[in-house]
């Protein structure tokens, strides 16, 4: 059980990794087009990146 939780954190660590790496390189594409959109952008993933970061702090004691 332990081993299984510690292997997905492990996991959706790197997913997540991944994806903001992603998400950073479209705002550096996106900053030369549209800066409205990229702020809105932004700040969607800001309010995901602190509901991840609250999810975490709940899954470990």
């Amino acid at each position: 059980m332990f081993d299984q939780n510690k292997y997905s954190l492990i996991f959706y660590l790197t997913f997540f990794i991944l994806i903001l790496s992603l998400i950073i390189f479209f705002c550096a594409l996106l900053l030369s087009y549209e800066i409205n959109f990229v702020t809105i952008f932004c700040t969607c993933i800001n309010k995901l990146l602190k509901n991840f970061l609250s999810y975490l702090t709940t899954c470990i004691p």
